[in-house]
């Protein structure tokens, strides 16, 4: 998904509902709600960090997509546990 950081632009810095979110990037809210769920599994924080690249990002909430984007601390934390 291209528009992942848009979305969570529009969900917490603009506090759209779901259905808007949906409406304004063109997808379905099935979809924002999976992704927002992926956000939140992946211990992510809004705003998110300034260097995570949108590839970075990608792999951290879909990390059977590409196993190869780095781990955040929180995630490494859990892992450990």
């Amino acid at each position: 998904m291209r528009n992942i950081r848009e979305l969570l632009r529009l969900r917490f810095q603009s506090g759209l509902s779901h259905a808007k979110i949906a409406k304004s990037i063109g997808i379905g809210e099935t979809t924002v709600s999976e992704c927002l769920q992926r956000f939140k599994k992946a211990c992510l924080s809004w705003p998110l960090p300034i260097d995570l690249t949108d590839g970075e990002l990608e792999g951290q909430l879909y990390p059977s997509y590409r196993s190869d984007a780095p781990l955040t601390e929180k995630q490494k934390q859990r892992r450990e546990i």
